[in-house]
């Protein structure tokens, strides 16, 4: 799979010309290729720099309606293969932080995470944050370990969502209805956790710690209507974001976290949504080959994640940190999450609502 995503991103590369050409862009999108000897090229640069200076620069007319700024942005991004790519290796890193953990398993983990945020951000790397349930109940109860998150999405990094639904092992106890919950999920999962609530409460409670929430990881690869209606931008949606649209990838596949695209469909709520990918850094084989796979793009954004709990992913963690650092010294490629689809690094792809709202395997 990787290789043939190689030779799909090499497409992105502009052809070389013989070093006696050269091209020059006009305007509408015209490009001329001329022979670089002096007499021609001066021929041409000539009739360019006429031509700019006879034309009059455009001026806005007084009585043309002024044009919304919002809804032009939204027309463009809505198109069926808008922006982008903006050109380059884009990348986002996000933690999951469960949302099956007790308090006090969140307070053991917090300062974990901390480390590695504050590592990071030495690096000017973005990381993309989601907060299970347990989390932001913990930091409604500890408004000082709020405060703190919240000076981390001051300088950048993105306070998101985690959520496991009933199709999970270890599910947060929240479903659409308590008779999906019953239905879904597994005998051992509900001895776990029993109902907590619909997603309406789950809102609620996310919201009382992030106001403005309205992206994560909604456990969706089965099943979309799982999704808590408050995410329009999602990660796990069990499709891979390049190649033909609607293909199913593996997470434990370091390709699942490469994308060329945004994916867009509307889920059978009416929601219209947005998802990229990542791919699980887990254990040492995983980061190897996530390394090799981002090595090879040239053009996309890959998507990454580790858990904050586990102390052996956290040195995984510090590895892919260190790795990034080296490839982005500067960190400029860096992007959270609602970054990369908000920005329009890469155009929007839509699937079919037949195909997207499939329950399939919740084996991944």
């Amino acid at each position: 799979m990787v290789e043939a995503r190689v030779a799909h991103t090499q497409i992105h590369r502009r052809p070389r010309l013989p070093s006696n050409q050269l091209a020059l862009a006009l305007s509408g999108g015209t490009v001329l290729v001329v022979q670089t000897n002096f007499r021609a090229f001066a021929a041409v640069f000539a009739t360019l720099a006429n031509w700019a200076c006879s034309t009059p620069a455009a001026q806005p007319d007084a009585a043309s309606p002024q044009v919304d700024a919002t809804a032009a942005h939204d027309a463009q991004v809505d198109g069926p293969d808008s922006a982008g790519p903006a050109g380059g290796r884009y990348y986002f890193y996000a933690f999951h932080n469960e949302p099956h953990l007790t308090e006090s398993e969140v307070a053991v983990a917090f300062p974990k995470l901390r480390s590695r945020v504050e590592k990071a951000s030495g690096y000017g790397i973005k990381l993309t944050l989601m907060m299970g349930i347990s989390w932001a109940d913990y930091f409604v109860k500890h408004p000082n370990d709020a405060n703190e998150v919240r000076q981390w999405a001051s300088k950048g990094h993105e306070l998101s969502s985690h959520h496991h639904s009933a199709y999970h092992p270890k599910p947060d106890g929240f479903a659409s209805s308590q008779a999906f919950y019953e239905t879904t999920a597994s005998p051992s999962a509900k001895k776990s956790k029993a109902f907590q609530g619909t997603y309406a409460e789950w809102t609620r409670r996310q919201q009382l710690f992030n106001p403005t929430l309205k992206s994560g990881c909604a456990g969706d690869e089965a099943d979309k209507s799982v999704m808590p209606s408050i995410i329009a931008y999602d990660s796990c949606s069990g499709f891979l974001m390049h190649g033909p649209v609607g293909v199913r990838g593996a997470a434990r596949d370091s390709a699942q976290g490469f994308a060329e695209y945004v994916l867009s469909g509307t889920t059978l709520d009416g929601i219209n949504r947005r998802w990229l990918a990542h791919t699980f850094l887990d254990t040492s084989a995983e980061l190897d080959s996530a390394k090799s796979t981002f090595l090879t793009i040239a053009n996309g954004v890959y998507g990454a994640v580790n858990h904050s709990d586990d102390d052996a992913e956290l040195a995984i963690a510090d590895q892919w940190i260190e790795f990034l650092h080296q490839q982005d010294p500067s960190g400029a490629k860096s992007v959270t999450l609602t970054g990369a689809i908000e920005g329009q690094l890469l155009p929007v792809q839509a699937i079919d609502s037949a195909v997207l709202n499939q329950v399939f395997s919740a084996k991944q």
